[in-house]
């Protein structure tokens, strides 16, 4: 008997559309107002970039330690280390006095637990009376608790009304975001997946004819891109092996010429 299929291998992977359709701007005859929007948003992408790439350098610029801070600070470690090394004297003194006062206060505990006088019947009558008449209070107390909640129950109704919107709310932006996940690329390997630049031409480049067109970008390569966009292949980039040992070359026995 054939197994059936999970129905989650029937769904695809990403919602985003196999063939994209190129920004009116990148056309190779663009209306003046296409071209500038294109450029500008291009420009803006470009300036986020460098803007994040000058807040890591700051950061790495301001941990960086100079030469002379790293023998400072190892000087400073140093002093912290070498505090409690000239002060065990001092430290054995304080020890002796501390056991003495320790000793003291013991023979004082004994002395004052020998002075305490028993308890009276009549004293132990009263502490038990103490007792059930604090029991009985905690009772009486959990007793109008039990009551009041019977006249509570529009309240808890309306907190376990409030409780329900609230998981249902959080199942709506679950599935938000589940939907939004859709649309953009996971991550299925050790790699970030990076999206293509666009190939933009100069104004001195648009020539408004199909003959006179430069021909850029890899069809190939976006194709490619487009699967890992698309969640089908995992991301990859170029390795760059490199040997651990020399390369040898030798010359075989049979081969050598013979002398």
């Amino acid at each position: 008997m054939a197994k059936k299929v999970p129905e989650h291998l029937r769904q695809k992977p990403s919602l985003l559309p196999a063939i994209e359709i190129p920004l009116p701007g990148q056309s190779y005859n663009p209306s003046e107002e296409d071209y500038q929007t294109l450029i500008i948003s291009e420009a803006e992408k470009e300036l986020a970039k460098l803007k994040e790439e000058k807040m890591w350098a700051d950061k790495v610029e301001k941990f960086h330690l100079t030469r002379n801070e790293a023998q400072e600070n190892e000087k400073a470690y140093l002093n912290e280390m070498l505090q409690g090394l000239f002060d065990d004297d001092q430290n054995v003194d304080d020890e002796k006095h501390t056991e003495i006062a320790d000793d003291q206060d013991l023979t004082m505990a004994i002395v004052n637990a020998k002075t305490i006088k028993r308890k009276t019947k009549q004293q132990k009558r009263r502490e038990l009376r103490e007792k059930e008449i604090k029991k009985r209070k905690e009772q009486d107390k959990l007793t109008r608790i039990k009551e009041n909640g019977v006249y509570r129950i529009k309240a808890i109704e309306k907190e376990l009304n409030e409780r329900e919107q609230r998981i249902v709310e959080r199942a709506k932006l679950r599935q938000a975001k589940h939907i939004e996940s859709l649309y953009k690329p996971k991550r299925l390997s050790r790699h970030h997946f990076e999206e293509t630049p666009i190939e933009l031409n100069l104004p001195s480049e648009i020539s408004g004819s199909l003959r006179s067109l430069k021909t850029e970008g890899n069809f190939l390569k976006d194709r490619y891109k487009s699967l890992q966009k698309r969640n089908l292949i995992e991301t990859r980039i170029l390795q760059n092996h490199k040997r651990k040992y020399k390369r040898r070359t030798e010359i075989k026995r049979r081969h050598k010429e013979k002398k």
